[in-house]
C-alpha cells in the first residue's frame, strides 16, 4: 500500500487481520491507516486485492495399457512443484481409473495462490499382450491355445482375429467378422472393428488374381458407414467401386500391428 504523507507526520497502516505486516497470500483485505504521531488525527480505509498467480499446466501420459492397476496421468506445471489435484470420469473421481475406456480428465491448481486448469481425456486400451492375458487367465488352457495364431474355440477365427474383431475367443463364433454386399457396380464391405485396440491398423484391400499373393493393394473406399458403436466394437460398412472390365474382384480386411 502506497501512503502520502507530510513532512513530520508518521503513518500507523493496519490489515484486517490486525496486523502491520503485508500480506503474501492471494486475497482481498481491508487496509485502514491511522496518524501515529503525537496529537495528530485522521484515518483513511482501502482494499488490497491480491490476485492469484497463472498456473501453466498440460496432461500427458494419456493413452495407457491396461493391466487392471490404476492408470494416473502426469501434470505438469510451470511454474513447477505446485499442488495440483486431478479429476477423472464424468463423476470427477480423485481415483485413477484402471478398466478399458476413455475418460474425461481436468487437472487444477490445489494452491490457493494459484489459478490454472488443463483438460483432456484419458484412454486405457489394449495390446493383443494384454488382451491376451486378461482373456485367457483364468482359461485353464494349455499356452499354445493362447498364442495369436491358435484358435482357442474352433470357429475357425484366430486368436488374433477374435482380438482384431472384438470377439470372445473362448466362445464359437456362428458368423463372420466381416461381410460382403454386391450392388451393381460397388461392393459392401462390412467388418467389425475392436475399439479399445491400441496396437492395430486396418486396411481394405483387393486384387484380381488370387493366385498372385503380391497383388494385394490398398483401396480407398467412395465412403463409410457406422452401422454401430457401442465404445467396445465398432461395425462398419465401406462401399468400394468395381474396377471396370473386372470378370473377378477380391476384397479382404488386413489386420496389422
Amino acid at each position: 500500500v502506497t501512503q502520502t504523507r507530510g513532512p513530520m507526520l508518521r503513518l500507523r497502516t493496519v490489515l484486517s487481520n490486525a496486523t502491520p505486516a503485508a500480506p503474501v497470500n492471494a486475497g482481498t483485505y481491508e487496509v485502514k491507516t491511522q496518524a501515529a504521531a503525537f496529537g495528530a488525527d485522521g484515518s483513511s480505509s482501502s482494499t488490497l486485492v491480491i490476485n492469484k498467480a497463472p498456473l501453466a499446466l498440460s496432461l500427458t501420459n494419456l493413452i495407457q495399457v491396461r493391466d487392471g492397476s490404476p492408470k494416473p496421468v502426469t501434470v505438469t506445471s510451470i511454474p513447477g512443484g505446485i499442488a495440483t489435484s486431478v479429476a477423472y470420469g464424468p463423476d470427477s473421481s480423485p481415483d485413477a481409473p484402471s478398466a478399458l475406456g476413455s475418460y474425461p480428465v481436468t487437472a487444477t491448481s490445489a494452491n490457493p495462490n494459484y489459478e490454472g486448469q488443463a483438460s483432456g481425456a484419458l484412454r486405457i486400451g489394449d495390446t493383443f499382450s494384454s488382451w491376451q492375458t486378461a482373456t485367457f487367465a483364468t482359461s485353464g488352457l494349455p499356452p499354445e491355445e493362447t498364442f495369436s495364431t491358435a484358435d482357442a474355440d474352433r470357429d475357425g477365427l484366430t486368436n488374433f482375429l477374435e482380438y482384431a474383431a472384438n470377439l470372445n475367443p473362448l466362445t464359437g463364433d456362428n458368423s463372420s467378422p466381416v461381410g460382403f454386399e454386391h450392388n451393381g457396380s460397388t461392393l459392401a464391405f462390412t467388418y467389425r472393428r475392436n475399439m479399445h485396440a491400441l496396437d492395430l491398423d486396418y486396411a481394405i484391400q483387393d486384387t484380381a488374381n488370387l493366385a498372385d499373393p503380391l497383388s494385394w493393394g490398398l483401396v480407398t473406399p467412395l465412403g463409410e458407414t457406422t452401422i454401430s458403436d457401442d465404445g467396445s466394437t465398432k461395425v462398419i460398412r465401406a462401399t468400394v467401386a468395381i474396377p471396370n472390365g473386372q470378370s473377378s474382384y477380391f476384397l479382404r480386411l488386413r489386420t496389422l500391428r
